[in-house]
């Protein structure tokens, strides 16, 4: 439930009249009713628009209260419901075809499918109970009760103190802007030609309040009020607290840090005659995209999260005044225009006549009241817009500022989210738009239900609206404002206690696993973050992110406020890499000296594995020949005087640190190697396989496979044509589908290496694996496996040419219906896109990894399976009972090899991301297992 606070007073017109409707609840004789429904008090739901879920929020209110209601249908709106009520004690029936009771407001709330009820100022003003349902003059609600307690006593002289808090806001505002009061705004009713549109409410506040040559003016009226009237506004005021509220703004318009004496260079006008035309007097920083707004700083600071929160408290409340007093007004319009009609609706009941004097005597005191809350609405339009409403831009404050933790063995916690700034605004005022004709554009907005519009008046309203002495003035002003916004660039919203004000939250990219967990390290002001054991190993290449936004409970921002602001940062960390310079040398001469350098990158200690390991023995390593404070060190390698007896020696080391993560779990190996070889020739040709459509080209190089450098060598092709330069072009297809292309070395023609272009790319896959394992193979064998429902459940590439052990199998977790396309999941139980089958370069993706069940994680993520185009052919082999399809697929994800030792059990010593492609549209089933085959024509 929530209290209407000061602007309960402006729904007093509403309120009074809801009690009219019901002041005569004692119909004795029962006639024009139903009398099979005269007994039920507790109808249940009824009609085509389902209103069976409205329900109030608490089962009792005070009078004039906003009370939520739930379960409201979201179309059509509220304005086409109202709420019907009778007293608990009256036996006649709500509903439709039954005789009208009480009519009570509804508003429209913040959140789809709410409303408030304005709680009605019943004859009973010392407490009662009343029935209602919510309806839309077919469709009704389910009986609710609702227990309306007593009006609060009269404070005596609240009248008066009403009246002169409304002139103490209108004086204050006045003076807050330059102007003398009331001398200024005398002046401009005398010669309406020279008003600044910016003034407008203020002089009509002053016109309908005390201008003394309006006969009208609220303190002339309250004067005619009899002690009935007295007591029942002081009653009001009691229950309300409108003048506190009104006080709170005079308060800040009189302040010394208001934005209104900020604001008033850039809201002058002028007003040129005839053309009626205005424009700003000085030149405003304006949006450069035309649209009309003036962004000024705010020349007071808000300081801290706290002072944020208050001020938009002060905002919210304000607003939410501001509108239900816009909305009120309408309501208060119709009632008065309404008023010779009002008596028509009293059921005299037993007072009679009386009963109708008190209804109109109720819609004498609505219609004085009425100009008076126009007045301090218009004043409270023009505060509201120089308090922060909205946070439109947030920037963290991140040590490293880089996001990524430079070394793998940092100190705890390695990444720290400092602090956070807002930029702020205020709301967006058009002086002009939303000020002096707000109250005439009210008429026709959906705020109300549609059965108060017909019953009091329609668009006589908008002609009540001018009545304040303003219709002159609006004839003579051009309508055509601009905005004004505050603004406050650099809004601490994190405190000494981000974790109170902040929402800060770090997560795996596209679904990996987060690297990072928060620090038990937490200082004042921070919100720190270290590296996870568990996670982080295995996983040093994956990509996190880090949000970080405002808390919009902790600031009790409302629907209204726009979309959140966040900002958010890639993060990571590098691994240890231990570099040996050069990685890899040829012995040019025998017993030639091998000087080289060793260094562990991104570790803050830079200590490693001595003596380093020589594998075979041969030869010495002199060194280290410095300190290595630097974090490199310098060796020596010095070889046996005559040719090596083995074709390679391996030089190699490890990082010992065990600082930061690394001594809170079980880190793998951090290593590296020199190769130290003869000087026999050796050759490697790039790419190793390509496949080309007719008269497509190719260029193919031939480098040494160990130092990289390129190596002299005379180009063939067993079909087409390769220049000295290796450029090759494809012939038309012919057997046997594929071309050799042979690099051999010149300087040892015995030394040789091959690759191989298919002809046509109809059936092709080419795969990649990074990180550890750095594997490359693309060729056209490839198949898919299909179910009984011609589902496909398995998808495999492998070498065309061999037995290399070249293969990738991956299962769907789902099998991919015909022509289906999308995105899937799979994994693969091992694979390698290398001819050298060491066990460490085979890698997989399988759910029954050891390691995360060892470390109480969950299985590792699976890969990605994307269908791009999957369309059924026409079986291209007649004894195939089986569609054909054209297929393209790609599959990404992380794969891993899992090791194990007697110290740390299972872990992950490599891992790498997995990309391989595959398209094809020659499919042959190979005659058992449901197995398809593409084939490359030939």
């Amino acid at each position: 439930m929530l209290k209407g606070s000061g602007v309960i007073i402006l729904m007093l017109a509403t309120l009074l009249m809801g009690g009219c409707l019901n002041s005569g609840s004692g119909s004795s004789n029962g006639s024009g009713n139903n009398p099979a429904n005269g007994t039920d008090n507790q109808q249940g739901a009824q009609g085509p628009l389902d209103l069976s879920d409205v329900a109030l929020v608490r089962a009792g209110a005070e009078p004039l209260d906003l009370l939520l209601m739930t379960g409201l249908p979201e179309s059509p709106g509220v304005h086409t419901l109202h709420a019907e009520y009778r007293l608990a004690g009256d036996d006649l029936p709500i509903g439709p075809d039954a005789e009208a009771g009480g009519l009570a407001v509804m508003l429209e709330a913040d959140e789809p499918g709410t409303a408030y009820l304005l709680v009605p100022l019943i004859e009973a003003l010392e407490g009662s109970e009343i029935r209602l349902r919510v309806t839309d003059g077919t469709s009704y609600s389910d009986t609710l009760t609702l227990q309306i307690g007593s009006l609060a006593a009269p404070r005596p002289g609240t009248v008066t103190q009403w009246l002169d808090a409304i002139e103490g806001l209108i004086q204050a505002t006045t003076e807050a802007y330059g102007l003398q009061y009331p001398d200024d705004l005398q002046s401009y009713l005398a010669s309406p030609q020279s008003i600044d549109y910016e003034f407008i409410p203020l002089i009509r506040g002053y016109h309908a309040v005390t201008n003394p040559d309006n006969p009208d003016n609220l303190r002339n009226i309250a004067a005619t009020l009899d002690d009935d009237e007295q007591r029942l506004l002081e009653r009001v005021f009691a229950q309300t607290g409108v003048i506190s509220e009104i006080q709170a703004l005079t308060r800040f318009a009189a302040s010394n840090d208001t934005l209104i004496a900020e604001a008033l260079p850039h809201l002058q006008v002028m007003i040129t005659q005839p053309s009626l035309t205005q424009s700003l007097m000085i030149e405003p920083m304006t949006d450069p995209a035309g649209e009309g707004q003036i962004i000024l700083d705010a020349p007071y600071g808000i300081h801290g999260p706290a002072d944020l929160k208050e001020r938009l408290r002060v905002y919210n409340q304000t607003r939410f005044v501001q509108q239900t007093a816009e909305t009120t007004q309408e309501y208060a319009g119709y009632f008065v225009t309404g008023v010779g009609i009002g008596a028509a609706f009293v059921v005299a009941g037993p007072g009679g006549g009386a009963g109708a004097a008190k209804a109109l005597s109720s819609a004498k005191v609505a219609s004085k009241v009425f100009h008076g809350a126009d007045a301090v609405g218009g004043v409270m339009t023009i505060t509201r817009g120089f308090f922060p409403c909205c946070l439109v831009d947030v920037r963290m404050s991140l040590l490293p500022d880089s996001g990524v933790v430079q070394h793998e063995d940092e100190d705890d916690p390695s990444l720290i989210v400092e602090g956070a700034v807002a930029t702020v605004h205020s709301d967006g005022i058009d002086l002009v738009d939303d000020v002096a004709l707000r109250v005439a554009k009210l008429a026709g907005k959906k705020r109300i239900s549609d059965a108060y519009k017909d019953a009091y008046g329609g668009d006589a309203f908008r002609d009540e609206l001018i009545d304040a002495g303003i219709s002159e003035i609006l004839k003579q002003i051009g309508i055509e404002g601009t905005e004004i916004v505050f603004e406050w660039p650099e809004v601490d919203i994190a405190g000494d206690a981000p974790q109170d004000w902040l929402e800060v939250e770090i997560e795996g990219f596209a679904g990996a696993t987060s690297i990072f967990e928060l620090s038990p390290f937490q200082a004042p002001g921070l919100v720190a973050y270290q590296l996870n054991a568990e996670t982080f190993f295995g996983s040093e290449d994956v990509t996190n992110v880090l949000r970080v936004g405002p808390d919009p409970e902790a600031f009790e921002l409302k629907s209204w406020h726009p979309p959140l602001p966040g900002d958010s940062r890639t993060v990571g960390a590098r691994a240890i890499e231990v570099e040996f310079d050069p990685p890899a040398v040829r012995l040019d001469e025998p017993g030639g000296i091998v000087p080289f350098t060793v260094t562990a990158r991104h570790a803050r200690n830079s200590d490693i594995e001595l003596p380093l390991r020589h594998e075979p023995e041969i030869g010495s390593i002199v060194g280290p020949l410095n300190s290595g404070q630097d974090g490199t060190y310098n060796f020596e390698y010095h070889p046996p005087p005559d040719e090596l007896p083995t074709p390679s020696i391996l030089i190699g080391t490890s990082a010992i640190t065990r600082d930061g993560v690394r001594g809170r779990g079980e880190p793998p190996v951090r290593s590296g190697e020199l190769v130290i070889t003869t000087d026999a020739v050796a050759v490697a040709v790039t790419p190793r396989h390509v496949c080309l459509e007719q008269g497509e080209s190719e260029i193919f190089q031939a480098a040494d496979p160990l130092l990289g450098n390129a190596v002299a060598v005379t180009w063939s092709a067993t079909l087409g044509s390769i220049t000295p330069q290796g450029h090759y072009t494809a012939p038309a297809m012919q057997s046997p589908g594929y071309a050799v292309i042979t690099a051999t070395s010149t300087q040892d023609p015995d030394v040789k290496a091959n690759a191989r272009v298919t002809f046509g790319c109809s059936c092709w896959w080419d795969g990649s694996v990074g990180g550890d394992f750095a594997q490359h193979h693309a060729d056209w064998a490839m198949s898919y496996f299909l179910d009984d429902a011609e589902n496909i459940t398995r998808l495999m590439v492998t070498e065309g040419q061999g037995d290399s052990g070249i293969s990738v199998f991956i299962e769907l977790d789902t099998p991919v219906g015909p022509g289906v396309t999308g995105t899937f999941t799979g994994r693969t139980s091992g694979g390698t896109f290398t001819r050298s089958l060491l066990p460490e370069n085979i890698w997989s993706n399988r759910l029954t990894f050891v390691t995360p069940m060892q470390n109480n994680q969950p299985p590792v993520d699976p890969l990605q399976v994307t269908i791009s185009r999957h369309e059924m052919l026409d079986p291209s082999n007649p004894n195939s009972s089986r569609p054909n399809r054209d297929l393209e697929a790609t599959i990404a994800g992380t794969v891993y090899h899992e090791t194990a030792d007697d110290t740390r059990g299972f872990y992950f010593s490599r891992s790498g991301s997995l990309n391989l492609t595959m398209q094809g549209n020659r499919w042959f089933s190979v005659g058992f297992g449901g197995q398809y085959r593409c084939s490359p024509p030939r």
